[in-house]
């Protein structure tokens, strides 16, 4: 995963950098860090990036079954 597709993924979920610092126990700077052909994104990142846009979607769909419940009640 390129740096920039990292940043892409991360605008595409609504997620900040700092966000994904917080969430995945990374520190900021070394995420800011990636951007430097030196310091590849690790491999985990992308898979890691697929399951939460995953748990989003489902928490999403999650949530508007509830709401549906609700109104047929």
């Amino acid at each position: 995963m390129t740096y920039k597709e990292f940043s892409d993924k991360l605008n595409e979920l609504g997620l900040t950098r700092q966000e994904f610092a917080k969430l995945s126990g990374y520190k900021y700077k070394t995420i800011l860090d990636w951007v430097r052909p030196i310091k590849s994104i690790p491999d985990w990142v992308e898979s890691w990036l697929y399951y939460y846009d995953k748990a989003k979607k489902s928490d999403e769909l999650i949530e508007k079954i509830e709401q549906y419940k609700s109104l047929a009640m």
